[in-house]
């Protein structure tokens, strides 16, 4: 996943295109498509489909989307009132539409869940920049057609690499056990700290060889607070927690001082997209109708964060 030079621009590049091809989709485009999506046989991952009694929206069942935990999510859970389909949010005032979010911690899961596609996997999911770049090649080589549909916003100190307290630098990473979820944004933020640290490339190669390996934040976080490695890549709420659970802990470097280094994304099906653009720009301008009501309104963002899915969760 190391990406320098030529790796640097295309991703600015992507950047750059993403917001403006989603704006431009969001402000223009022409309503058509509409009804059922079709997906394949159900599979160990997702949960089965939520419902709803009575008229179930311009998709005709909820909309399933796929995320971590990250406060930066917060616009879409206002927008839904919190994880489950329902009638009483901005969602389906406004746009006339069901939506289910589901907490897809573990990268494989999610990986599995968005190839099925809905209803009985997940029509949009998260991504990053970092981890798009990475991924799509494989999808498409796998014959999931993709793209991003809309940034949600810019990770500036959610992202953090925490360390005991003998670890004062990056330089000091050097022969210490790492854990971090392979290739996604923890794992960026890391290189990114490793190439604009004082080690030479053969240090940065052999602690990025050396890294514990994990499924998801809350799993790396685990390791760091169980004293199984010296240092984590995470995430909120897990920063947060590894910091609280793991004496002598502190911060040692966070994307507060990277502030336009991981950008979060939604991506969805390019299948899903042709079939029901009407829901992808019914999808995009609720979660910005959400995000000016979670701005209004701190505490509603914090009751749709704090509701943590429930039966929602999908695992393997």
């Amino acid at each position: 996943m190391r990406l320098k030079g030529p790796g640097r621009l295309i991703i600015l590049i992507l950047i750059i295109g993403i917001a403006i091809g989603g704006f431009k989709w969001w402000k223009g485009h022409n309503k058509a498509g509409g009804g059922d999506s079709s997906g394949s046989a159900n599979s160990v991952g997702a949960p089965p489909p939520a419902t709803v009694d009575g008229d179930q929206g311009i998709l005709g069942r909820p909309l399933r989307v796929g995320i971590v935990t990250w406060p930066g999510y917060a616009g879409g859970l206002v927008a839904n009132g919190g994880f489950k389909p329902n009638k009483q949010c901005i969602f389906w005032n406004g746009h006339k539409l069901l939506v289910e979010f589901m907490l897809m911690e573990d990268i494989d899961v999610r990986g599995k869940a968005f190839a099925r596609g809905g209803p009985d996997g997940v029509d949009i999911v998260w991504s990053t920049v970092d981890f798009w770049a990475n991924e799509l090649p494989g999808l498409d080589k796998g014959g999931v057609k993709s793209r991003a549909i809309m940034q949600v916003d810019w990770s500036r100190g959610g992202d953090a690499i925490v360390a005991d307290n003998s670890i004062k630098s990056i330089e000091d990473l050097k022969g210490k056990k790492i854990a971090v979820t392979l290739q996604t944004p923890s794992q960026w933020l890391l290189e990114y700290s490793l190439q604009n640290s004082s080690l030479d490339e053969s240090d940065q190669d052999t602690i990025v060889k050396g890294l514990v390996g994990t499924n998801a934040s809350p799993d790396a976080r685990a390791d760091f607070t169980a004293g199984k490695v010296d240092a984590a890549v995470v995430w909120e709420p897990d920063v947060t927690e590894a910091l609280k659970n793991r004496p002598n802990s502190h911060i040692l470097v966070s994307s507060k001082t990277a502030a336009n280094l991981i950008a979060d994304l939604m991506v969805a099906r390019e299948d899903f997209i042709k079939e029901h653009p009407d829901v992808i720009k019914a999808f995009i301008a609720g979660w910005f109708d959400g995000t000016a009501e979670a701005n209004l309104h701190s505490a509603k963002a914090v009751s749709a964060l704090v509701d943590n899915g429930g039966d929602s969760v999908a695992s393997v």
